[in-house]
């Protein structure tokens, strides 16, 4: 009687449904027979697994209602359509600035949806995981760089398999999810968490609907600068995760052409840490090395998506991009990364910097190079 009630509910309903009793599937609608084999047998696994109250299959929002021991699976209705505006509007805004997705959605998702905590993580060249917007209770929090199986989110990077993880808990107070971020090649980039929904937070379902509704239109965007992939195949700096020397001279020759045929320009920032070799004559190699670490991922923090930010050698950074309206203004953030870095060490800390054009270097990445060095030597002097 009960499996019979369903069936009838959702026999012609456009909406995929499937209806099992215990660990066994027991009917299912025509609109469940479209679904590819993949998403039959993600769903058939998920719905005799009985694991929560939700999921997401091919970026498709599936839930669960229990009557005695039947369980009827459904595609989860449209999410509040006010809302999806909003943040569609919202992270627009952002990407058209400039605005990393990774560091500006946090606080868009926290505000909008209700959850205290929200982070946008990077997955970087090393497979070390970086917090480059960690947003907790109305502010954002120090960029941060973890061991891949240190996250609780590490199991979206194990066997390219879950793209979804949700942990719910009975007082809601400790319930989180965790949507993994992929390029168009299906290469992992990263992830979004959000946890410790607020009263009157978005509820679950919708939640997670949002939150991949803005993963789409943050990875089209990433998509259109044509630079989801180039991270992947760049080396890393070992104690930064950045990439090198040896990847800057590369992407250089990239830009030579890119200036030769296209007449797109860049611009090139050195940055270097004012006394840096008195840290370590004073405190020690490793609280030098820490100082670079932390250095580092406060640039990340600052760097745009299509950015491209390098550890250039000892205490000098390298940051190049796209030279346009919306070039980033590098001395508001730079200067902000030193009052940060001041309050972190307990003590002053300044960094400089010097800025060059392609153009200016005439379409040459080596005299790109020396000038911006130039600039920054013209800078350390007049400190």
């Amino acid at each position: 009687m009960k499996d019979a009630l369903l069936t009838q509910l959702f026999a012609n309903s456009p909406v995929p449904a499937l209806v099992c009793k215990r660990d066994s599937a027991k009917w299912n609608n025509e609109a469940f027979d479209h679904l590819t084999k993949p998403e039959k047998r993600a769903l058939a696994h998920w719905a005799c697994s009985e694991q929560g109250r939700c999921t997401l299959i091919e970026g498709r929002v599936f839930t669960r209602v229990q009557v005695e021991a039947y369980s009827l699976i459904s595609a989860a209705p449209p999410a509040d359509l006010e809302l999806t505006r909003k943040l569609t509007q919202t992270l627009l805004e952002k990407l058209k600035q400039g605005s990393d997705p990774f560091y500006a959605l946090p606080e868009i998702l926290s505000r909008h949806l209700g959850w205290s905590e929200a982070k946008g993580v990077k997955l970087s060249t090393d497979n070390t995981l970086v917090r480059v917007g960690d947003y907790r209770e109305g502010e954002y929090q120090a960029p941060k760089t973890l061991s891949l199986d240190s996250d609780p989110a590490a199991r979206l990077y194990t066997g390219n398999i879950e793209t979804c993880l949700i942990h719910e808990d009975e007082t809601d107070q400790d319930s989180w999810f965790a949507l993994r971020v992929d390029s168009s090649a299906g290469n992992p980039l990263g992830h979004f968490w959000l946890g410790k929904p607020n009263e009157g937070s978005s509820p679950l379902v919708n939640s997670l609907q949002l939150v991949q509704h803005c993963i789409l239109l943050s990875t089209a965007w990433l998509s259109r600068t044509e630079t989801a992939e180039q991270p992947r195949t760049l080396p890393g700096d070992t104690l930064t995760g950045l990439a090198t020397r040896e990847a800057l001279d590369r992407l250089l020759q990239q830009c030579e052409h890119q200036y030769r045929e296209h007449n797109q320009d860049f611009l090139l920032a050195m940055i270097d840490i004012d006394g840096l070799s008195a840290v370590n004559q004073s405190k020690g190699q490793r609280a030098g090395d820490d100082v670079l670490h932390q250095f580092a991922d406060h640039l990340r923090h600052i760097c745009r998506a299509s950015d491209r930010l390098f550890r250039f050698g000892g205490d000098e950074f390298v940051i190049l991009f796209h030279h346009d309206d919306l070039s980033p203004p590098l001395h508001e953030r730079l200067e902000r990364i030193n009052a940060r870095m001041s309050k972190t060490l307990g003590q002053p800390f300044h960094s400089s910097y010097g800025t060059a054009a392609l153009s200016q270097a005439r379409g040459s990445g080596d005299e790109l190079l020396l000038l911006a060095d130039s600039q920054l030597r013209k800078a350390k002097s007049s400190n």
